[in-house]
């Protein structure tokens, strides 16, 4: 039998079926994870099975007198009559009702339980910057280890900073599972402007993205295409992104395309980013330099891909990308951010939509734990019983505690970053440091003096670097000569968050040597802080004197400074692109942090502790996504 459907018809019997249960459609349960299906998957696809023999057609495919006319089947057998048509669709409700009918993707039979991936998986990144930072990858390899701690499943990244969509990646394992997310880089570093015509551009991604999928098909990979993240124009920034979103919405619909016609599969990354950041308050935005995603957006990039290849799934069946599951209704809350000793663990604040009987599980490291908790309207304090041992975690590193609350089939999944930082007490208004090398330098370990002082609202950051040799030629400003100056001037609700924000802070102090010396302040991270910035140095014998005010008006609105804060962030960090081994760009940190770009570690930054909140040296920040 073959049973032929139109998205509308399905939509008008979804309505009509739910009002008579008197539910929203979108909460009536027998038909709501095939709406969900037809939202998420066969939106743009053209034809894609409903069940077995069965097609989705669009209204232009129904004839005039209201037939259905069959696509995309070698079947003989098609309905003549609109009459017929709607009995079989009317059993097939029944069907539905009685929960005898799965439904696969691409006319295939899954396991609507399974998770995406198998035991023994290579599992390969493709993509550019974006993928490098290795944040999404190493954040679905702890959820992975979370559901499957005892899977043996590779997980490489093989993304490269600034590579184009043509970009032939090295690759150290045949994989067998490959996700491929590029684009970007095709569009910034270039004027569109004055590009109307999009076409070129388009068959040009298109050929290279079905390329590198029909490379890896051949070696026996199931790919999985991202549809490439977006700018964020509102910005103005180093990077030329001025009418590029149109081509990356256009890549968008290649991805789909490609995928229908090389039979592999696809997940909207970059329209689920887009709707994560429409829900977040207006100053906290997830592409901090208007392409990067950063924190949380790299943090929901590995959200699109857990819940459509559905982690918490066993590691058998057939490999399907499935739509989310509605989510439990649990929120939990840190209730401090701060955890001053692992002896103090971690206290969430609990709560639900109505009384629930939650099972919660956790696991850090390698323990793991789970307790059955009663949970409803009215908060209730819950501390897991995590070792604190495994609470211990090294400065300038961090651990994820991964939590998930379940009852039934619905599941609600928490991550906890723990950063672990230092923290300084100020003498007098004051307090000084030193930066060394690990390795040689021209001018020796020794790489710099730093000194920090507060003046009434402001603060002042001076001190010397030495560096006989300024070199001021690379393109990226964070790779010349000189110094960054992070800042976390975020009120104690905000502050700490994986996240950066308008109160975050990237000031770049470029140093040049001629024609005459200079100390120019860039701010890479919040620009507006360029006008409550005054910077200033001299040229010495062994390298620079240098010095920056930080404090006043950044707007005619808004004033920034230290005065009214009980604590803040920074971190300073060399640059120099001079050394005895390994000559090129180094970066000599006041604080090392286990991460690849600096923008990673903001909860980690050191913390002034200017009215005595810190009782130790050392502290860990908290951090919760969810």
């Amino acid at each position: 039998m073959f049973i032929v459907w139109t998205r509308r018809e399905f939509e008008q019997k979804l309505t009509k079926t739910a009002k008579e249960k008197n539910v929203a459609p979108a909460a009536y349960s027998p038909l709501a994870p095939l709406r969900a299906s037809v939202q998420n998957f066969h939106l743009g696809f053209g034809y894609a099975g409903l069940c077995k023999d069965s097609v989705w057609v669009s209204d232009a495919d129904r004839d005039k007198k209201g037939n259905m006319m069959q696509k995309n089947s070698t079947k003989k057998s098609v309905f003549k009559s609109s009459r017929n048509a709607s009995w079989v669709r009317c059993m097939v409700v029944v069907f539905l009702f009685l929960g005898m009918l799965s439904i696969p993707i691409h006319g295939q039979a899954a396991k609507p339980d399974s998770c995406f991936l198998k035991n023994k998986d290579r599992w390969l990144f493709v993509g550019d910057s974006i993928t490098n930072a290795d944040i999404y990858r190493q954040l679905l390899l702890r959820v992975l280890q979370f559901y499957h701690p005892d899977a043996d499943i590779m997980v490489g990244n093989s993304g490269v900073a600034g590579v184009t969509s043509d970009y032939q990646e090295k690759r150290d394992f045949t994989p067998t599972v490959v996700t491929i997310m590029l684009g970007m880089n095709d569009v910034i570093h270039q004027d569109h402007a004055f590009t109307p015509d999009l076409t070129e551009k388009l068959n040009g991604y298109r050929d290279a993205i079905t390329q590198k999928v029909q490379s890896y098909q051949k070696l026996g990979a199931t790919v999985i295409l991202m549809t490439p993240t977006y700018t964020d124009e509102r910005f103005s920034s180093y990077f030329n992104i001025a009418s590029t979103r149109r081509f990356l919405e256009a890549f968008g619909t290649v991805i789909r395309e490609i995928a229908q016609k090389e039979k592999c599969e696809w997940i909207p990354v970059a329209e689920e980013l887009e709707a994560f950041q429409d829900a977040q308050p207006a100053d906290r935005l997830l592409r901090i330099d208007g392409v990067h995603p950063n924190g949380l957006g790299q943090y929901q990039i590995a959200r699109s891909l857990w819940q459509h290849m559905n982690f918490a799934g066993p590691l058998n069946g057939v490999r399907k990308i499935v739509a989310p599951s509605p989510e439990l209704p649990v929120t939990a809350r840190l209730v401090s951010r701060f955890m001053h000793s692992p002896s103090e663990g971690i206290t969430f604040e609990l709560r639900a939509d109505k009384k629930r009987e939650v099972m919660v599980r956790w696991s850090m490291d390698k323990a793991r734990g789970e307790e059955k908790l009663s949970v409803g309207p009215d908060p209730i304090q819950w501390k897991p019983a995590v070792p604190e041992v495994v609470l211990t975690v090294p400065l300038g590193d961090q651990r994820k505690l991964v939590m998930e609350f379940s009852e039934g089939t619905q599941k609600h999944l928490c991550v906890i970053d723990l950063g672990r930082t230092r923290v300084l007490k100020l003498v007098n208004g004051t307090v000084s440091g030193e930066i060394m090398a690990k390795e040689e330098r021209p001018e020796g370990k020794l790489v710099a003096r730093w000194k920090l002082e507060e003046m009434g609202n402001d603060v002042c950051f001076s001190g010397e670097v030495l560096d006989t040799e300024i070199v001021k030629t690379p393109m990226w400003p964070f790779m010349r000569d000189g110094l960054q100056l992070w800042l976390d001037l975020r009120p104690a609700t905000r502050f700490a968050d994986i996240n950066p924000d308008r109160d975050v802070a990237d000031l770049m102090l470029s140093a040049r040597d001629t024609p005459y010396f200079s100390i120019t302040p860039l701010a890479w991270i919040s620009p507006r802080l360029m006008y409550a910035v005054a910077a200033g140095g001299e040229r010495t014998a062994t390298g620079y004197t240098w010095h920056c005010v930080i404090g006043g008006n950044v707007s005619d609105v808004r004033t920034i400074g230290v005065g009214a804060l009980d604590y803040y962030g920074f971190n300073l960090i060399v640059c120099d692109n001079d050394a005895v081994k390994n000559p090129g760009v180094h970066y000599y940190p006041a604080q090392e942090n286990q991460c690849i770009d600096p923008v990673e570690s903001i909860n980690r930054l050191i913390i002034v502790d200017r009215k005595g909140k810190f009782p130790n040296p050392e502290t860990t920040t908290l951090h919760l996504f969810q």
